[in-house]
């Protein structure tokens, strides 16, 4: 079942997950023109080395945007993970969820933590990562705490994961940079909650 089915032609994902189909299309296309064209050049000459070249350049850049819409479907994976949705039977949402449980990023993801409630020392004026120092000061037992879940909880539910991550990352909204504590607090309680969740 595509996303398009479950989710309707008009959710993120959906068309996310289309626009990458297409590019994917595209490139395999680009990417066939050119290796007929290359070696075409070797009856017809220049004039298909030239199509060879273009072909390529194109390939490229076509590379590039099914990158970038490659992340955009994890984003939008992500956006249903985070909002409660983790149990799609869609492939974007699996693989973000398997992602998302690895113990390998689970532990990456706590070291990051243990990076930002670190206080700076006296050499480390500036902090390793522009935090809300005084909202961090304030959580830094339920950052230590959500960072330990994620260390040793065996499972953990991926939900959980995608809220620590997105706290992690978004910058412009999360209070681990904007603030203020409560605010803060009550997040870190929330991931909690969602952790520990069976």
């Amino acid at each position: 079942m595509g996303s398009s089915t479950l989710l309707g032609p008009e959710h993120p994902l959906a068309r996310a997950d289309s626009r990458l189909r297409t590019l994917r299309a595209q490139l395999a296309v680009t990417v066939a023109l050119g290796l007929v064209s290359l070696v075409a050049s070797l009856l017809l000459g220049s004039t298909a080395l030239h199509l060879a070249l273009g072909a390529g350049a194109v390939s490229t850049v076509l590379a590039g945007a099914v990158m970038m819409a490659r992340a955009s479907v994890r984003e939008r994976a992500l956006e249903l993970i985070e909002s409660g949705r983790e149990e799609l039977p869609l492939p974007a949402v699996e693989s973000e969820r398997d992602r998302l449980s690895d113990r390998r990023y689970r532990r990456r993801l706590a070291r990051t933590l243990d990076v930002i409630s670190a206080e700076p020392g006296p050499r480390e004026w500036w902090a390793p990562i522009a935090a809300n120092r005084e909202a961090v000061h304030a959580a830094r037992a339920e950052l230590s705490e959500i960072a330990r879940l994620l260390r040793d909880l065996p499972n953990v539910r991926a939900r959980g994961v995608a809220l620590a991550t997105r706290l992690v990352r978004d910058g412009a909204t999360s209070p681990l940079y904007q603030g203020p504590a409560p605010r803060l607090r009550e997040e870190l309680g929330r991931i909690r909650h969602v952790l520990v969740q069976r």
